[in-house]
């Protein structure tokens, strides 16, 4: 994929982003480290690691040095008009596509569409709420804050009963109806700063910022009747019997210090709930 110089001016001048290198000017550095000064050093390492990241390639160091070392070299042989050296962006896109096998089939588009998408990634398309990979990279950093500024916050992990009974009976079609109406039970009866996700399957989870477990208790407690409840009422849902929600619940800072023994503490929770008959909440011990 090479381009003319006319080509590489031309894009240079547009204000559209690329998402696969920002629209800074990326300037050549020399391949040899010896002689150069500080910011030098400094300047080469940046750029090194603007290539590496926009192209998102993952390397062990040894390989991100040796293409970085062969990717110089490619810029300086590559052929340009007028005795002007190519930039840096169009040597390494030709020089990873057509001197390694480490790009494929690359795919350059809008930054904002770049941005949506990887937004979307995030989501659960059936109910509209996080899912779990966004879930579990948030979680440790409100862990994190709440550790930080010294406030409480409080996991609540949801599992539906018998929802294996409403695919078996009535269909995935119902099935899916129930999954997104708990969706929306959960984001209308919490709070818009509290972070809810579908882990997949009927389990959902929602981590309640600044909530202690009395206040997460109620809260709990508020949405295992709310579920029997608007499911019962829902238009689009006829169901045949009564499908309820067990919850399991755990505290930051009162019984866990971080995420991973606040899920371990919901989940055993969750758990014992399931095992006392389901609709209803376990606080863990």
């Amino acid at each position: 994929m090479r381009r003319t110089p006319q080509t590489a001016r031309a894009r240079n001048s547009s204000d559209t982003e690329v998402a696969v290198l920002k629209h800074q000017q990326l300037s050549s550095v020399a391949i040899a480290s010896d002689g150069l000064s500080a910011v030098d050093v400094a300047r080469h390492e940046r750029e090194r690691e603007k290539i590496f990241r926009f192209f998102r390639l993952n390397l062990e160091p040894r390989e991100v040095e040796y293409h970085w070392q062969r990717l110089l070299l490619h810029q300086v042989r590559f052929p340009a008009c007028q005795g002007r050296q190519v930039d840096l962006r169009t040597a390494a896109f030709d020089y990873f596509l057509n001197e390694t096998d480490l790009l494929v089939e690359p795919l350059v588009m809008e930054r904002e569409q770049l941005r949506q998408t990887e937004l979307m990634a995030y989501f659960d398309h059936l109910t509209g709420l996080h899912n779990y990979a966004y879930f579990e990279s948030e979680i440790k950093t409100e862990v994190a804050r709440a550790k930080r500024y010294n406030t409480s916050l409080c996991l609540l992990l949801v599992d539906l009963d018998e929802f294996k009974l409403v695919n078996d009976t009535l269909g995935h079609r119902a099935g899916n109806a129930v999954l997104r109406e708990v969706g929306h039970i959960l984001q209308l009866r919490l709070r818009s700063s509290d972070l809810i996700a579908r882990f997949g399957g009927d389990e959902f989870a929602a981590l309640l910022h600044r909530t202690d477990p009395t206040d997460g208790q109620r809260v709990a407690g508020s949405l295992c009747r709310s579920i029997d409840e608007q499911l019962k009422a829902a238009a689009d849902i006829e169901l045949p019997y009564s499908l309820t929600a067990s919850f399991g619940l755990s505290a930051l800072p009162f019984q866990a210090d971080d995420e991973v023994k606040l899920f371990e503490l919901a989940d055993k929770a969750l758990y014992q709930a399931k095992r006392a008959g389901g609709n209803r909440v376990v606080y863990a011990s």
